[in-house]
Order: C-alpha cells, then sequence, then structure tokens
C-alpha cells in the first residue's frame, strides 16, 4: 500500500473517531473508537466463490418442493465444521413442524440429488448423519475440503456429482 494511501485512510478514520466520540458527548455517553487496519489480500482462494457457483447453477436449474428448500436450508443452519450435521428426522421435523413422513421424503430428494449425502453414525450405526456436498459449499478450512472430496469420491466416484452442468468444479 502506498504511504499516500495511509495516509488518506488514517485521515479518514481519525475524522470517523472525533465523529463518534462526539455523538457519545451529545447523548452523554463515553466511547471508545479504535480504527484497526488491515491489509486486504489481493486474490482469494477460489473455495471461497463454492456457494456463490452453486447457488447460481441451483436457482436456474433446480426446483424443490417447500418442504425440500426449508429442509435443506435447516441443514446449512446446522452444520458443522467440515459440513457434518448431527440430527434425525424427528429432530428436523419438531423443528421444522413438519411431519415425519414429509421430512424422510424431502432429505432423501436432496440425497438423490447428492446436494446432501448420508452415511451412517461413527459413534451409532443406526443413526444416520449428513454432510452438504463441499462441491456445494464448505464450512472450514479449504485444504480439508480438498481431503474430504477425495475421500468422499473414494468412497462413491458418484456421489459428489450435482444434478446439473457445472463445467467450473473447484
Amino acid at each position: 500500500m502506498k504511504k499516500q494511501d495511509v495516509k488518506k485512510i488514517k485521515e479518514i478514520s481519525e475524522y470517523v473517531e472525533v465523529g463518534i466520540r462526539e455523538l457519545g458527548l451529545e447523548e452523554d455517553i463515553r466511547i471508545d473508537a479504535t480504527t484497526i487496519f488491515k491489509e486486504r489480500r489481493q486474490n482469494m482462494p477460489q473455495s471461497v466463490f463454492v456457494l456463490q457457483n452453486f447457488a447460481r447453477m441451483f436457482s436456474s436449474e433446480i426446483t424443490l418442493s417447500s418442504s425440500t428448500n426449508r429442509i435443506f436450508w435447516h441443514f446449512i443452519s446446522l452444520m458443522e465444521y467440515e459440513n457434518l450435521i448431527k440430527v434425525d428426522i424427528q429432530t428436523i421435523g419438531e423443528n421444522l413442524k413438519m411431519h415425519k413422513t414429509t421430512v424422510m421424503k424431502g432429505v432423501q430428494e436432496l440425497v438423490n440429488l447428492n446436494i446432501v449425502i448420508k452415511f451412517s453414525s461413527k459413534q451409532d450405526k443406526r443413526r444416520n448423519e449428513y454432510s452438504v456436498n463441499p462441491l456445494t459449499m464448505w464450512k472450514g478450512k479449504s485444504e480439508n475440503r480438498r481431503k474430504a472430496i477425495k475421500k468422499f469420491e473414494k468412497n462413491n466416484v458418484t456421489i459428489l456429482e450435482l444434478p446439473f452442468n457445472d463445467d467450473k468444479r473447484i
């Protein structure tokens, strides 16, 4: 970053800090304002755009029932790091106020489309766990995403194939 740019940014931040303090004085509140400078990286890794690419294709080429759509977004809200989702059908039904059969059909639709991957729990083989396809979105480190993709492909070559033509696979 050029020295003149840094100077300009500092001047703007000082102006904002003074304004915040003055606003606090008007309301009889003491406000401490601090500006933190953090240089931005020029190039973001491609994995950051995974969700955007999926959303573009998903919104134009896939039609889900409203209940399946709600289940999908509920999965995303529950997604832990490495895209793991530990929830059972009954809990989903209770959370979304849906009948168990509706939830089962919606989850199966997402699994059939390879948007969600279903597998047996390591702790309890009677239960299923889920993972959102790492080619659609990812929560975690990009290196772990690459490892997950390789692991899924090793177990089942077609498990990551999405229901649309996305030639920009990342």
